[in-house]
C-alpha cells in the first residue's frame, strides 16, 4: 500500500466514527500527506478534521493551513468544496472565543479574515452578523450583541450560508436566555423542545442552560421536566459543562443522592488532558456548589474512584477531603475567570462565580421527585 492509499484508507475508515478513534485517524493522515509534502492529500485531510477530528486550536491551525495553501494554489479551488469550507469556517471566530488565551485582536483578525473569504467568493453578509452577536455575547458585551443581533434580523443580504432553521432558532432562544429575556426565550425553544424543529446538531445540551434561570424564576416543574429529558444523556455520554448545569439544578432541588453520581461520574473527565477549560468551568460552577452543600450537611470526606490524577490528594481508599475539593474547584474558577474577564475587559465570569456562591441561600431547596 502507498501512501495515498494509506490516507484515503484512513479518512475512509472513520467516516461514521466521532471522538477520539476518528481524531487519531485523521491527526495521523495529516502527518502522513505533510511528510510526503502532498498538498492535495494534505487539503483533504484537514477538511476532514475541520468538520469533525479537530479540537478547537488544531482546526484554527487546519483552516490557516487550507486558506494558506489555495492563496498560493488558486487551481486547487476546484477540488474543495468552498460552499462547505466556509459554512464551517464562519463559526471559527466564536469558537475561538472559548480560549482566554486568544486575544481579542486575534479572534477579530480571524472574524475579518471570514468576511474577506465571503466577499471573495460572492456570498453575502447577512449570516456573519449572527457570528458577530455570537463573538459578542461569548464576550459578554450585551449592547455590542444587540447591535449585531438587529442587523442581521434586518439585513436583506443574501443568507445563503445560514444555519438551517432549527440551528438559528437555537440560536436566538439562547440569544434571550443570555439577556435574560426567560419567557421569550422559553416561547422560541418550544419548537425544539416538542421536536417540531429538529437537526442532528441539536442534542439535549440544549436544555441545560435552562435550568437555573427556571428554578431562579420559581419554575421547579418546568426545570425538572428538562432536567429529566437532558439528565440522561448528559450522564452517559459525560457531558462536562453540561453536567454543571444539571448539578445545581440537583443541589439546588435537595437531589444529592443523584447529584452525588453526577459528579462521582465526571469529574475524572474534568481534570482529563487535553483539558477543555470552557466546558470544565460550568463543571466547577456545579461541582463546587455540590461540594460547599456537602459541607453544609457536616460531611468530611468523600469517595472518588477515578484513574486520572487530581490536583488534590487522597487516602490510600481513595477518599478525598471535601475542603480542599472545594478550595480546589474555586481556584480553578478563579483561574479561567480572572483570564477570560481580563480578555473581554469585563467582570462577567467572576460576578458569574459570586452569584454560585450564593445560590444555596438565595434559593429555598424543593425536594426533586
Amino acid at each position: 500500500m502507498n501512501y495515498v492509499e494509506e490516507v484515503e484508507q484512513l479518512i475512509a475508515s472513520v467516516k461514521d466514527e466521532t471522538g477520539s478513534k476518528r481524531s487519531e485517524a485523521i491527526k495521523k493522515a495529516i502527518r502522513i500527506a505533510d511528510t510526503h509534502q502532498d498538498v492535495r492529500l494534505g487539503l483533504k485531510a484537514r477538511i476532514e478534521g475541520i468538520f469533525d477530528g479537530l479540537n478547537v486550536d488544531e482546526m484554527m491551525v487546519a483552516f490557516s493551513w487550507v486558506w494558506s495553501q489555495l492563496d498560493q494554489h488558486p487551481e486547487l479551488e476546484e477540488e474543495v468544496d468552498i460552499w462547505k469550507l466556509l459554512f464551517r469556517y464562519k463559526s471559527a471566530p466564536h469558537y475561538a472565543c472559548k480560549y482566554p488565551t486568544l486575544t481579542r485582536e486575534k479572534i477579530y483578525r480571524i472574524m475579518d479574515d471570514v468576511i474577506k473569504r465571503f466577499r471573495k467568493y460572492g456570498y453575502g453578509e447577512k449570516p456573519l452578523y449572527r457570528q458577530r452577536c455570537r463573538i459578542a455575547m461569548s464576550m459578554k458585551d450585551k449592547e455590542m450583541a444587540r447591535d449585531y443581533y438587529q442587523l442581521w434580523k434586518t439585513s436583506t443580504e443574501d443568507g445563503n450560508l445560514e444555519d438551517c432553521r432549527a440551528c438559528v432558532t437555537r440560536f436566538e432562544a439562547h440569544y434571550h436566555l443570555w439577556l435574560g429575556e426567560l419567557d421569550q426565550a422559553l416561547e422560541l425553544a418550544k419548537p425544539i423542545f416538542q421536536k417540531e424543529l429538529q437537526c442532528r446538531g441539536i442534542d439535549e445540551s440544549f436544555y441545560s442552560p435552562f435550568l437555573l434561570p427556571l428554578l431562579q424564576a420559581g419554575r421547579l416543574e418546568e426545570a425538572k421536566r428538562l432536567h429529566q429529558k437532558g439528565f440522561k444523556k448528559v450522564f452517559d455520554e459525560e457531558w462536562v459543562a453540561d453536567g454543571g448545569y444539571h448539578l445545581q439544578f440537583l443541589v439546588l432541588t435537595d437531589q444529592m443522592n443523584r447529584a452525588t453520581r453526577l459528579f462521582k461520574k465526571l469529574i475524572g473527565t474534568a481534570f482529563k488532558a487535553p483539558r477543555e477549560p470552557w466546558e470544565e468551568w460550568y463543571f466547577f460552577l456545579g461541582g463546587r456548589l455540590y461540594l460547599k452543600k456537602l459541607l453544609q450537611l457536616g460531611r468530611k470526606k468523600i469517595k472518588i474512584d477515578t484513574t486520572t490524577p487530581l490536583p488534590v490528594r487522597g487516602d490510600a481508599r481513595n477518599f478525598y477531603r471535601i475542603d480542599e475539593l472545594a478550595e480546589c474547584f474555586y481556584h480553578e474558577l478563579k483561574m479561567f475567570a480572572d483570564q477570560m474577564d481580563a480578555r473581554n475587559r469585563n467582570d462577567w465570569y467572576n460576578k458569574k462565580i459570586e452569584e454560585n456562591e450564593s445560590l444555596l441561600e438565595k434559593i429555598s431547596l424543593v425536594r426533586g421527585k
